[in-house]
């Protein structure tokens, strides 16, 4: 993992999430998106580069 890969799969994640918010993909579909990214740019599962919400869904901070 790069700090090119961290910056594109922050990149990636950030129109992802507009797209969420805005309505355009279900939350299932954004999962799905995080997924493949965080496997195309080498982020491990528990990256600490990742959203906390992504590492622990249940969790509600």
């Amino acid at each position: 993992m790069t700090d090119y890969d961290i910056i594109c799969y922050h990149a990636a994640i950030a129109q992802a999430n507009a797209m969420l918010r805005k309505g355009l993909i279900t939350e299932t579909e954004f999962l799905r998106f995080e997924e493949k990214m965080r496997r195309k740019y080498n982020l491990p599962e528990n990256s600490i580069f990742r959203d906390y919400r992504l590492i622990y869904p249940g969790d509600k901070r």
